[in-house]
C-alpha cells in the first residue's frame, strides 16, 4: 500500500502543459520515438496508445 501511494504521488503529479510543451514533445519523440497527441495521449510505435493518468487506485 505504501508503495502504491508513493507511486501515485510521483506518477500523477504534473500539469497538462508539461507534456504538451514544445521541448517535452521533442524529448519524448527523441527518446521514446512516441508522438504526443495531447496532454492525455501519447502514441508509441511499440506500445500503442499510452494514457497518462492522474487517478490513484483506491485500496
Amino acid at each position: 500500500m505504501q508503495f502504491t501511494i508513493l507511486r501515485c504521488i510521483f506518477d500523477n503529479t504534473y500539469e497538462d502543459e508539461w507534456i504538451t510543451d514544445e521541448l517535452s514533445i521533442k524529448m519524448i519523440k527523441d527518446i521514446d520515438k512516441s508522438d504526443v497527441i495531447g496532454p492525455h495521449l501519447v502514441q508509441s510505435p511499440i506500445l500503442g496508445p499510452k494514457y497518462p493518468q492522474r487517478n490513484c487506485p483506491v485500496e
